[in-house]
């Protein structure tokens, strides 16, 4: 497990596809560099999920940002407006 923030989440159509996208920034708050870490996103319709995507940072660094950009397949822009939260849960790092 590894300390970390969310910051700047946000709900966008994909330019081609049908689906939402997900763009954001998470914050390495440890001591410890990581060459890959990896995060579960989850989005929410009050507490039933609508479906989810795994956010792969490289080059995840102590104390430093990563900005990120991801498509949640599944998920059709017209459900965008319905969205309540998310949640973004730690999966693994080496």
């Amino acid at each position: 497990m590894i300390d970390y923030s969310c910051y700047n989440i946000r709900y966008n159509k994909h330019a081609v596809e049908d689906w939402v996208t997900v763009t954001g920034e998470i914050r390495n708050e440890t001591s410890k560099n990581f060459n890959t870490a990896v995060f579960k996103i989850t989005l929410y319709v009050g507490t039933e999920p609508l479906g989810s995507a795994l956010i792969k940072l490289r080059g995840f660094r102590s104390k430093s940002s990563k900005s990120f950009d991801i498509i949640v397949e599944g998920v059709h822009h017209e459900l965008m407006h319905k969205i309540t939260k998310h949640e973004i849960i730690f999966e693994s790092a080496y």
